[in-house]
């Protein structure tokens, strides 16, 4: 019997190893939103999907759905955000987004223009030097930017820039700072109404 291959854009944000050789893996995907899926072997020296599913690793990958979880059948990476771990000043604002978008996105279908706007930002903040406020305000914009797009952020005009900006820059960032400590506020608010 043969299976549908699943072809997407992937960001892997996360993953456990499972048995001798296998590994789970979060990832992030363009068309099927947030996947819980099997790397079978990916452990092992001889595999070839290693180098293409690392976390953080941004790359196209082959699923299939199985009965029970996708299973990656194949990948090649494009791009790898790794060095966003490596860097202390951005590692913090990077992990949050990823944590936010593995906790929001639970049972979620695609939203490609979300992925659209993390990935971009993603290459933003890794090109990108930015001083310790201009990141406070960049994980803030993200942080708008993920709960409009899943509908968790109602209409606020003095914010409405930000959430429907598609450019990232620091200009827009340094905008961020008279609306900054109101923001925060009306985020946790959103967040909370989440309930998630």
């Amino acid at each position: 019997m043969s299976h549908h291959i699943y072809k997407t854009e992937a960001i892997v944000l996360s993953g456990f190893n499972v048995g001798e050789s296998n590994r789970f893996l979060h990832i992030f995907t363009k068309e099927l939103g947030l996947v819980g899926a099997s790397a079978q072997g990916i452990r092992e020296l001889k595999s070839k999907l290693k180098y293409s599913l690392q976390d953080f690793s941004y790359s196209k990958v082959d699923l299939v759905k199985g009965k029970d979880v996708w299973r990656i059948v194949n990948a090649d990476q494009i791009y790898s955000f790794d060095e966003l771990v490596k860097n202390e000043s951005k590692k913090k604002v990077f992990l949050n987004i990823i944590s936010l978008i593995k906790r929001l996105l639970v049972g979620q279908l695609s939203n490609e223009q979300m992925w659209q706007e993390v990935y971009s930002g993603f290459c933003f903040l890794k090109n990108t030097n930015l001083t310790k406020k201009e990141l406070q305000f960049f994980e803030v914009i993200m942080v708008l930017k993920i709960l409009n797009h899943l509908g968790y952020w109602g209409e606020s005009k003095e914010l409405d820039f930000f959430v429907e900006n598609k450019i990232w820059n620091t200009e827009t960032l340094n905008k961020m700072n008279e609306f900054y400590k109101d923001t925060i506020r009306k985020i946790n608010n959103a967040l909370a109404q989440s309930h998630l």
